[in-house]
């Protein structure tokens, strides 16, 4: 399965497949891959946070950069550009001196690959993105599911929502 282009469906099918999938990141995370000592919690921040972002909307006139490009101004000072032909980005950040990036730029299309969510410096554990994706986009109801695997242009769906 690839990247859908989330910008042709409402904001709340995305909203709620956003959330799906935070939650079989999490089951993966505490399912085995984290160490001993490590869980994962959804919408949890703490200090010297380990950020890994998944930005799959195309930048805005708000982040032309996307919201890596907004985040990395803001924590480095450092303009970023993204790729020419993959305006999606999977950023995983490493907080410890200093704070690293790992960037890998995609597009509509694009298979997700595994990204690290730091632990702490110096140490991960690969996110299995491609799969949870999957997952999460398997529980999105049909008609949503439908309107993203289309190959032409997109339509917003109407109809009733639950």
């Amino acid at each position: 399965m690839s990247i859908h282009d989330w910008t042709r469906v409402e904001a709340g099918v995305f909203h709620d497949f956003h959330h799906g999938w935070i939650e079989e990141i999490k089951r993966a995370l505490n399912g085995g891959i984290l160490p001993e000592g490590y869980y994962a919690l959804a919408e949890l921040l703490d200090h010297r946070i380990h950020l890994l972002i998944l930005d799959l909307h195309p930048p805005t006139p708000r982040d032309p950069q996307g919201i890596h490009g907004a985040v990395w101004e803001e924590i480095t000072a450092q303009e970023y550009a993204a790729a020419a032909g993959k305006p999606l980005t999977l950023a995983a950040y490493e907080s410890g001196l200093s704070v690293r990036a790992y960037v890998e730029p995609v597009a509509v299309g694009d298979t997700l690959t595994n990204m690290p969510l730091f632990l702490e410096p110096g140490a991960h554990v690969l996110v299995p993105l491609e799969a949870t994706y999957q997952r999460a986009f398997a529980a999105l109801p049909r008609r949503w599911r439908v309107v993203l695997e289309r190959s032409g242009p997109g339509e917003a769906g109407q109809g009733p929502g639950v």
